[in-house]
């Protein structure tokens, strides 16, 4: 029964069972008393859970590395007031217990840890399965650390919860994956298993039913971890890739028709099949469906290429930026008009970029949501996850970036110096002779690459200068005494590839970080525009020729080889 006195922690919680509900009504009341402000923060924590089903505390918010209370920033003062508390309150009981374990040792901390437990049964019992879900998994949790202490006997509880409950009937699908997965974990018997496999049997022939394709893979994947026998879980691995097949054939089917969705699906039973170890695959005719499924895939990435919606923005305008860098090469001699031409525009730095990328996506569900990316003809070439939404977004701003260069700076000097300078092979040839950068002996291939991109031969130049790019990043590291090359099983000493190039930590110091930054997007970067890998694997098509990163790609090695990049210590030495 809850206090009467006003200023109690019963009166304040009174018989709620919801945390962010106690949290707040604490914070309302903290100015009040030090023990309401501490039953504010402890209150704050969630329980989630991690990969390996164990529940934990995490933080109510995490902004830019710092976060809301944990029990890293508990105070002696507020563990004594903790100790201090009296409450009727289960959830209140659970969570303080929860939190002294903690920071006592030998009883006391036991003593804390079979409250605790014993809290979070008892909530269990009197809240939807929701929310006894994270409590029986808590429960579980503490059960286990601690079973020394009561010899497995509160492990025995959980799974008896458990198993009463699926013996009562789940009320849903959810309930019942929750229920099999809480017995999984909490030392079943074989009978459990028995009732484990009629339950989702049960429930996969109503998903089925149903055309609930995603419910029915959950229950598989449950199902599979129940499953003894090597052959009937690869079976059923089998049949998670038909289910997103089965998918996908029903998105096409729809009245809202998207190739794009069906082909993602149909990636993912590609995934799906090639995790069947190979002992199976023939059994399984892993390698023919892999083949008819990646068939499909190129068609439905075509058609969602040509389906694809077109997004416009207000206009930009670059006039003015246009004019200045016709200015800054008008006039000049020939020389001079290419190292001009060659910083008309400017790099930007890698810090820079991505603060205004955070900010962008602040304000944006973007933070929260993976993307794909489609190539030309329909194929995905990457996908991000949430986290990895600061680079996605630091590529396209990135992109963006060297559009309004080209459009804006580049192109606009480089038609002035062309129409008033006629520089032929010879003039390159003798640019990249004087230029320390270039590396002995390939004079003539940058030279080559140089004079073709300053007649607007875009593809040309592109095919030349990148294996020259790559080629220049290693020479000066080597020169560096930067180990460029690595041994592999077969003792055979092979080149490092151009991205590994950029990720060694000397590549800021020869060529500077905002170099680097360039190089990645421009050449190497997983969100950028990747030329490296695109010339390597003959992905690249005729739009080169009168593209931005092409135009782009070739200033920056103009860039590159009359502009020197090295410190001036390192130059004297």
């Amino acid at each position: 029964m809850a206090d009467d006195n006003s200023n109690s922690v019963d009166s304040v919680a009174g018989d709620s069972t919801d945390y962010f509900e106690l949290f707040t009504r604490f914070r309302e009341r903290a100015d009040a008393s030090p023990e309401f402000g501490i039953l504010a923060k402890v209150t704050s924590m969630m329980l989630t859970r991690d990969g390996a089903d164990r529940a934990r505390f995490q933080p109510l918010g995490e902004f830019a590395g710092a976060s809301t209370f944990t029990t890293a920033h508990i105070t002696r003062e507020e563990i004594t007031l903790l100790k201090s508390v009296k409450t009727a309150n289960v959830a209140v009981t659970a969570r303080v217990h929860d939190v002294l374990w903690e920071f006592t040792e030998g009883k006391e901390r036991i003593e804390h840890v079979h409250v605790a437990i014993d809290a979070y049964l008892e909530l269990a019992s009197i809240v939807d399965w929701r929310n006894a879900d994270d409590f029986l998994h808590r429960a579980l949790e503490l059960s286990t650390r601690f079973q020394g202490s009561d010899k497995g006997e509160r492990i025995a509880r959980v799974r008896a919860v458990a198993r009463a409950s699926l013996d009562a009937g789940a009320s849903s699908p959810g309930e019942l994956l929750t229920l099999c997965e809480l017995l999984r974990v909490s030392r079943p018997s074989s009978d459990d298993r028995d009732v484990v496999v009629v339950n989702i049997n049960t429930a996969r022939r109503d998903a089925t039913a149903a055309r609930e394709h995603g419910l029915e893979r959950n229950l598989i994947r449950e199902l599979q971890l129940w499953e003894e026998n090597d052959d009937s879980k690869q079976d059923l691995t089998a049949e998670v890739a038909d289910l997103w097949v089965a998918e996908a054939d029903a998105r096409l089917e729809a009245p809202a028709r998207s190739a794009f969705v069906a082909a993602s699906f149909l990636e993912s039973a590609v995934q799906v099949l090639r995790s069947i170890p190979r002992k199976h695959r023939e059994r399984l005719s892993v390698e023919r469906r892999i083949a008819e499924l990646r068939s499909r895939i190129a068609e439905l990435g075509e058609e969602a290429v040509d389906a694809m919606t077109e997004f416009t923005s207000p206009e930009l305008s670059l006039a003015e930026y246009a004019e200045a860098a016709r200015r800054a090469v008008t006039g000049v001699g020939a020389g001079e008009a290419l190292l001009r031409l060659a910083q008309v525009a400017s790099l930007t730095t890698e810090a820079a970029e991505r603060e205004l990328a955070e900010q962008i996506l602040d304000s944006t569900l973007m933070l929260m949501l993976p993307t794909t990316s489609l190539t030309h003809d329909g194929r995905v070439a990457d996908k991000a996850t949430a986290e990895e939404a600061v680079e996605r977004q630091m590529g396209e701003l990135a992109h963006t970036r060297r559009s309004i260069a080209v459009l804006g700076q580049i192109l606009p000097a480089l038609r002035i110096a062309r129409a008033e300078h006629s520089l032929s092979k010879s003039d390159f040839v003798q640019l990249a002779f004087d230029s320390a950068i270039v590396p002995s002996g390939q004079e003539q291939l940058f030279a080559s690459g140089l004079y073709a991109g300053w007649n607007m031969d875009l593809d040309a130049a592109v095919h030349i200068l990148v294996p020259r790019m790559e080629a220049l990043v290693r020479h000066h590291l080597k020169g560096a005494g930067v180990l460029t090359t690595h041994l592999d099983r077969d003792g055979i000493d092979d080149e490092i590839a151009l991205p590994a190039l950029l990720d060694k930590p000397e590549a800021a110091d020869v060529f500077g970080a905002d170099l680097i930054y360039e190089l990645r997007t421009v050449f190497a970067g997983r969100f950028g525009a990747n030329l490296r890998h695109n010339v390597a694997h003959g992905l690249v098509v005729d739009s080169m020729r009168g593209s931005v990163v092409g135009l782009y790609s070739w200033w920056l090695m103009l860039r590159i080889v009359t502009v020197p990049f090295w410190s001036r210590d390192s130059a004297s030495e």
